[in-house]
């Protein structure tokens, strides 16, 4: 994901100050991250749902790398 496209996602939701955050297909999880980088700061958390295994557990390990697992379901 681009930084541009990345940074809209998160000031979108530090904008709306939302804390309920769902988004369908996970992928890797990069846009994932940037919205778990806001909802950290919001109070929120973000469900996630991806239907791939093995993007499913990549998106994890970079869950992890990224230090967003705990705001992440």
């Amino acid at each position: 994901m681009p930084y541009e496209d990345g940074k809209i996602l998160y000031d979108l939701v530090i904008k709306g100050r939302f804390k309920n955050i769902l988004e369908v297909g996970t992928s890797t999880g990069h846009s994932t991250i940037w919205l778990a980088w806001a909802a950290a700061k919001t109070g929120g958390k973000v469900i996630t749902i991806e239907i791939d295994q093995e993007r499913y557990r990549e998106a994890l390990e970079n869950f992890n790398k990224a230090g967003v697992a705990p705001f992440v379901d």
